[in-house]
């Protein structure tokens, strides 16, 4: 298959695999270009070259200092015949070649371990021009469900989507920047990416839904930063259907801790979250904070002899000394005064919580009003939940063993109760009446942790029973991933960094920072430390472990981003009967 590539830019003047030369025009160029080398050597193939550096030449009249010096002495006069001498040399390196495949009606895209045949000509990557000669080529390299930005090709974002695959969510994500870099204005687009998949499987008829948990530390992804916001989504979907709006966000998608201070026009999609403190287990706490061993075991003994009444009954000594009993006491206290949490079963909706998460919804929880110690306790409750019961699942095959496997995880007694009570597990769990589910078969369920640092760091996770450290390990086998958001990369726990399978990095404070996020990057992204340095706000690199590269992408405001896709809305129809809403 021939692509239009446009008029020739230049020729390829030498080089080897690492690195490439090119002459080009004396036209304007960026670092981050991409040219498009095609190539008759062997079997026709199109290699895709992106420039790292360049310089100024001038052909045929020595160095250009000299030239410089003759041209401040005879000015215009010598200026006139200096026009079709000068040219650029182009330094960069050849990232891979597509090759098309007729059997296949498509480009398979390999990395480079060819070169280009001698003076080949290049042809520079431009808007319209023949961008989509590009995305063809790449076409494997950029699929996916989630939208995450367009294509940025030096200073140019072209009209070709990087998305990351649904299959990838439960992967790891991290998400680095500074503060202004544009993370929050990711975050709302990505939020919106998963709400346009699921409505995409919904007016499709496919039962395939995905989820997530969005941390919102500043209540602004629902009424958004500009103009609109997540809720002009769900509006714009329940003006059109309601029907529709309750399969994909059932009664409610905004999580908060006080429905008088959410806006009216959220409130009715709003629920405040209430969570026992029969449902908190020692390990939730452990995740969060960093105790001594001997306050990890008075938590865990007071758990043995009262069980879901263990923070009730803190204050008893347990023949544990006065000052472990005092710490742990001092630390508790905030749970009495929380309004997240409440004691008492009856009034609590975690479960509710755990369901939307399982049935495929997106989730915003507003914690701009709750502290810390509230928002990360909550935040690790949900998650230790939803993973505790996903590894019953992996371990059982019928529903008599799954329900034996719930009653050995860490999981509070009234949840192992009104689990079964609400028939949740017939709900989510099972392909019939008594085979269970592979974890495939379930829904990919992504949990962002922001401020990360504050509970990802390296003292926390050594922790063995870290709900975090399972998680990063082991998530991948059951549907669940970790979005880690944070500004800073230094402050991420090692380990944990090196599980985050997909990495997208917006501008950093500083070059140390650069430094350690090209070295944990999943791919080798060396050739881009100079991109780092110039990325500007809604700018990043995207790398991935299942990608062969990296990409600089442009993250569109979340309100310019709504507006285009604005007809996705508009044209919903109701496609069959709605489920029943817990």
């Amino acid at each position: 298959m021939e692509l239009d590539l446009g008029m020739p830019f230049g020729v390829l003047a030498g080089g080897h695999l690492g690195k490439l030369v090119v002459i080009t025009k004396n036209e304007d160029l960026s670092v981050g270009d991409i040219f498009l080398i095609p190539s008759s050597r062997g079997e026709f193939r199109y290699f895709i070259f992106r420039i790292s550096n360049f310089e100024n030449i001038i052909r045929r009249l020595g160095s250009i200092d000299t030239v410089a010096e003759t041209l401040v002495v005879e000015k215009d006069a010598y200026l006139a015949n200096l026009e079709e001498e000068k040219l650029i040399a182009v330094e960069g390196s050849l990232l891979g070649y597509g090759k098309y495949h007729d059997k296949d009606n498509k480009f398979v895209f390999k990395k480079a371990r060819r070169l280009p045949e001698h003076f080949s000509a290049i042809y520079k990557v431009q808007k319209v021009q023949n961008e989509d000669s590009l995305k063809d080529i790449l076409a494997s390299q950029l699929s996916g469900d989630i939208y995450v930005g367009d294509l940025l090709v030096g200073e140019e974002s072209l009209n070709i989507d990087v998305m990351i695959p649904k299959g990838k969510i439960p992967m790891h994500v991290g998400i680095f920047g500074a503060t202004g870099s544009g993370k929050s204005n990711l975050m709302q687009v990505i939020t919106k990416s998963f709400i346009d998949y699921n409505l995409q499987c919904y007016i499709n008829g496919i039962e395939d839904r995905i989820t997530l948990l969005t941390i919102d530390p500043h209540d602004e992804y629902a009424l958004g930063t500009g103009k609109f916001g997540i809720q002009d989504i769900v509006d714009e979907i329940d003006s059109r259907s309601s029907q529709v709006r309750r399969e994909l966000f059932g009664d409610f998608y905004y999580l908060t801790t006080s429905i008088d201070a959410t806006s009216r026009v959220v409130q009715r999609f709003a629920k405040k979250l209430k969570i026992s403190l029969q449902e908190i287990l020692p390990i939730d706490l452990m995740s969060i904070h960093q105790f001594t061993p001997p306050q990890i075991a008075y938590m865990y003994a007071l758990h043995a002899v009262y069980g879901d009444e263990w923070i009730n009954k803190v204050g008893d000594a347990q023949g544990f000394m006065d000052a472990t009993v005092n710490a742990v006491e001092r630390y508790l206290a905030f749970l009495r005064r929380s309004n997240i949490f409440l004691d008492g079963y009856a009034g609590s909706n975690l479960l509710d919580v755990v369901s939307a998460l399982e049935m495929g919804r997106v989730l915003l929880f507003n914690t701009s009003i709750t502290s810390q110690r509230e928002q990360f306790l909550s935040t690790t409750i949900i998650a230790r939940t939803v993973f505790e019961l996903r590894k019953a699942v992996k371990s059982s095959n019928t529903l008599d063993i799954l329900k034996k496997q719930i009653a050995t995880r860490d999981l509070s007694e009234c949840i192992r109760r009104d689990i079964s009570q609400k028939n949740l597990i017939q709900k989510f769990y099972l392909k019939d009446q008594t085979r269970v589910k592979d974890t495939s078969e379930l829904v990919p369920i992504l949990i962002t942790v922001e401020e990360a640092p504050s509970i990802l760091t390296p003292d926390l996770m050594r922790f063995e029973g870290n709900v975090y450290k399972a998680i990063s390990r082991q998530g991948r086998k059951f549907g669940i991933g970790l979005a880690v958001i944070s500004q800073q990369v230094s402050s991420i726990n090692p380990a944990l960094l090196s599980q985050l399978n997909t990495q997208i990095v917006l501008a950093l404070g500083n070059a140390d920072e650069i430094r350690l996020a090209i070295k944990a990057a999943s791919r080798d992204i060396s050739d881009f430390e100079s991109e780092f340095k110039v990325l500007d706000r809604g700018e990043a690199v995207v790398t991935a472990s299942y990608r062969d590269l990296p990409f600089v992408v442009h993250v569109p405001l979340f309100d310019d981003r709504f507006k285009k896709d604005s007809a996705k809305y508009t044209t919903i129809k109701d496609a069959k009967e709605p489920e029943v809403i817990l």
